[in-house]
């Protein structure tokens, strides 16, 4: 395979600052290691393809949005040969509603997918409400995020005996009420739970006996996973949430919500969906479950790891530029 050269339009930080930034680092990282590739400095540099998660640029970059104009000035003429790829991320529409507001911040975004040579969608469940609000282009891929495995592994990961208590985690950056938080402090009350929480938490939701752990960086937050039983990840309208692969590849079965969003898709049989109206039972619906789960979990760890997402990557980028 000859070398690839990238410029990437997203630029991280190594510090924690999101499920897009763990990501597109921990894709960066993988794809330096498996060679092959080479990376542009600049957007106005010579490269094959302009690498895109959404229109933003990143935290090292202000957190900046992206012009349509400067996408299409760096692309220059399509018959020359230099690809747009881009990793498909949010519509304000899907997680605000569909206001005028929203309509008019998703144009550019729109515009943007419809323009691109290849898009990749992060789930089944988001590729499908990119489609119901304008999405129209021919080219694409559905790839599940993954997880570094040399951060987040099973060694030394606790197991519950069903009998001490069940120690759930639950982690976000967000602090929208998609989250849920209220089911997550719900949850902390039940009897013979423990709850812990890593990143933030609004000042508008009563945390009841949730731990706050504030934010942590990736070793930290993996030795968290690793001391918890659970994940608690009870929010909605999740496209691919990272936290779901790194608690997995840390041997940790998933409390989900099943309502909109990628949950069941994300998370299948290694995990179960959150009751509502009788969280108070998620401890015995555990205890019939947990070693099944556990097991399922470790059979399907592989999955989960950035190895699995970047060699789908690395096989888009090589089509892309041999199309």
């Amino acid at each position: 395979m000859k070398t690839i050269r990238v410029y990437f339009n997203y630029k991280h930080v190594d510090e924690p600052w999101g499920g897009a930034n763990n990501f597109i680092r921990a894709l960066h990282n993988a794809m330096s290691r498996a060679g092959g590739f080479e990376f542009a400095e600049s957007i106005e540099d010579s490269y094959d393809v302009l690498f895109l998660n959404q229109l933003s640029m990143g935290p090292a970059s202000g957190s900046r949005i992206s012009p349509l104009s400067r996408i299409r000035q760096a692309r220059g003429d399509p018959s020359a040969g230099k690809r747009i790829l881009v990793r498909a991320i949010n519509l304000r529409r899907h997680s605000h509603g569909p206001t005028l507001r929203s309509w008019l911040r998703d144009i550019s975004r729109n515009k943007l997918l419809n323009m691109a040579d290849m898009v990749i969608f992060q789930s089944h469940y988001q590729k499908s409400f990119f489609t119901k609000y304008g999405y129209k282009g021919k080219h694409d891929a559905v790839i599940h995020n993954g997880a570094d495995a040399a951060i987040f592994h099973d060694s030394g990961s606790a197991v519950w005996d069903g009998k001490e208590t069940l120690r759930m985690v639950s982690s976000s950056m967000s602090l929208h009420s998609i989250k849920r938080q209220d089911l997550i402090a719900k949850v902390s009350e039940c009897e013979g739970v423990e709850v812990s929480h890593m990143g933030n938490w609004p000042d508008s939701v009563d945390s009841r006996k949730v731990k706050l752990l504030g934010v942590l960086g990736q070793k930290e937050g993996a030795a968290v996973l690793r001391r918890s039983h659970v994940l608690l990840h009870p929010a909605v309208k999740d496209v691919c949430p990272n936290v779901v692969f790194e608690a997995i590849c840390c041997g940790l079965p998933v409390i989900y919500n099943d309502g909109a969003g990628s949950g069941a898709e994300i998370v299948a049989e290694n995990g179960l969906p959150i009751n509502e109206g009788s969280v108070e039972q998620i401890v015995g619906r555990l205890k019939d479950r947990y070693r099944q789960l556990k097991e399922h979990v470790r059979q399907t760890q592989r999955y989960y790891s950035i190895d699995r997402a970047v060699a789908q990557y690395i096989e888009v980028f090589s089509g892309l530029v041999n199309r």
